[in-house]
């Protein structure tokens, strides 16, 4: 909606003035419309400047939409209150609210504006998100397994206070500290004498990583039990974090790959493993400069202890299904030394392959509904076991080829700048300084400077005077991927 000036004049009289509509505008075949819904006329009491104020203040009593602290002039919302009545009451647009329901409330006695500007508050804090966090740690039970850790209430409280610091507000401890005392109202909720110091919290977090192993199988039991069906599926991943201090005494702190970039700090690694919904089932700290494919001996390994309580978790041994990161020759050897089967995707493409007997080509849509196209294959390679699920994609070929485009203008312009410095005075042109410079273009550009054969015309002197290339016939194959099993059993549909 929106105020608009009309301008009138009397031709008899000679007088010119003006009235103001409140408009709404339309579109009708890509062409905008307005609609004059009521006329305001001059609005002697409204400035101009509040006239998009008071369009507003309409058009949220139009939706019903009620403001606790809106900070209206007077003027305005009493302007507001009259037209939009007006509209109830010649029904010039659609409401939400009955015509009775609304004019009931002229009846309402003793009906006061309140000034925002004069009210002052004083030492407010929050309470949802602490509220909330409570009711989940009372609902499942965490809050009388924590004081059963411990005879000391008060370090029993400090603890629960340390989960829902983290869930509330992630911080240190002194951070945490001082947001207890000044801007959260957890003493009250916990029914605390004094908010817990960051001492305290130190002494709770330490008591509860002593107990993290206890407190894990406490929540996992609860949850599995809650909801069984959870019980199928399980994700492994690792990632890691940063120090900002030296941690000069840690053995676990270690400089390594940082997902956050920060090379310069020392990193502890984390890995975690969830079910298909993402609750934590198990976790464990290690080193920062620990590898993904590293961890998967230890992994399984706790796994099966983890496991081995947990009664109708699997009739059999699951299938483990793993990123690329994880699938190396390595790993896929230890998961089937513990009697597991694997599906992954494989690290590098088949070059020669032939299908499975009585296997077609499948097409399906991927969770893009996107074409695809799948199909049983084998390696010819008499001493590869496994069995592959062929993938084609239209989108993905798409996409490779205009990388492999774009690559290969840059990897020709790299060479053109070398063949170019021939011909120049000081340019570069000794044999072995040249074949210096096409080797960094093909440690650039590797996947492409393989599509491509160089060749130099090379003086006496080993001097370069003329350097072509040509790509070769042989092209890059595109939009293709490979899945690798080793459950010869399953069908497309199933390993898909």
């Amino acid at each position: 909606m929106f105020i608009k000036k009309i301008d009138k004049s009397n031709h008899k009289k000679g007088k010119v003035y003006f009235t103001y509509r409140l408009c709404e505008s339309y579109r009708i075949d890509n062409k905008v419309r307005h609609r004059n819904i009521l006329n305001l006329g001059k609005l002697e009491d409204v400035s101009r400047e509040l006239h998009k104020l008071l369009c507003d203040r309409i058009e949220q009593k139009i939706k019903g939409i009620n403001l606790l602290f809106a900070g209206i002039p007077e003027n305005v919302e009493k302007n507001a209150e009259y037209f939009y009545r007006r509209i109830l009451r010649e029904n010039l647009l659609d409401h939400p609210v009955a015509l009775d329901e609304v004019f009931e409330s002229e009846h309402i006695p003793d009906i006061q504006n309140v000034d925002v500007n004069s009210i002052e508050n004083e030492d407010s804090r929050s309470f949802g998100c602490e509220w909330l966090c409570k009711q989940a740690a009372d609902a499942c039970g965490l809050t009388d397994y924590l004081s059963k850790l411990t005879d000391n209430q008060r370090l029993a409280q400090s603890m629960l206070t340390e989960i829902i610091c983290r869930m509330a507000h992630p911080s240190s401890e002194y951070e945490a500290a001082r947001w207890l005392s000044s801007e959260s109202s957890m003493c009250e909720l916990l029914d605390l004498h004094k908010n817990p110091n960051h001492k305290e919290l130190y002494a709770a977090a330490r008591l509860l990583y002593a107990n993290k192993s206890k407190i894990e199988s406490f929540l996992f039991d609860y949850f599995h039990r809650k909801y069984p069906n959870r019980r199928k599926i399980r994700l492994l991943d690792l990632t890691n974090f940063y120090f900002e201090g030296n941690k000069s005494g840690s053995e676990k702190a270690q400089f390594g790959r940082s997902k956050e970039k920060r090379s310069e700090a020392k990193l502890v690694s984390l890995a975690m493993l969830t079910d298909e919904q993402g609750f934590c089932c198990r976790s464990k700290f290690y080193a920062g400069n620990i590898s993904e494919e590293s961890t998967m001996n230890e992994v399984l390994t706790e796994f099966e202890s983890a496991s081995a309580n947990e009664k109708l978790l699997f009739d059999t041994k699951p299938v483990a299904v793993i990123d690329a990161g994880i699938a190396t020759e390595s790993n896929l050897m230890i998961i089937k030394e513990k009697g597991y089967d694997y599906i992954c995707i494989s690290r590098s493409a088949l070059k020669e392959y032939v299908p499975v007997e009585n296997s077609s080509p499948i097409k399906i849509t991927d969770n893009r509904n996107h074409p695809i196209e799948i199909q049983l294959i084998k390696s010819s390679d008499p001493e590869q076991a496994d069995i592959f699920l062929c993938v084609k994609s239209e989108q993905k070929q798409i996409k490779e080829e205009s990388i492999y485009k774009k690559l290969s203008a840059r990897y020709e312009q790299y060479l053109e700048t070398i063949r170019s410095s021939l011909s120049k005075k000081h340019g570069v042109k000794t044999e072995e300084k040249v074949n210096r410079r096409i080797g960094r273009a093909t440690e650039k550009y590797p996947s492409i400077s393989q599509l491509y054969d160089i060749s130099l015309k090379v003086l006496e002197n080993k001097t370069v005077t003329a350097m072509s290339w040509q790509r070769n016939e042989k092209k890059k194959q595109t939009g293709v991927y490979f899945v690798r099993c080793s459950a010869r059993e399953l069908t497309e549909m199933a390993m898909w």
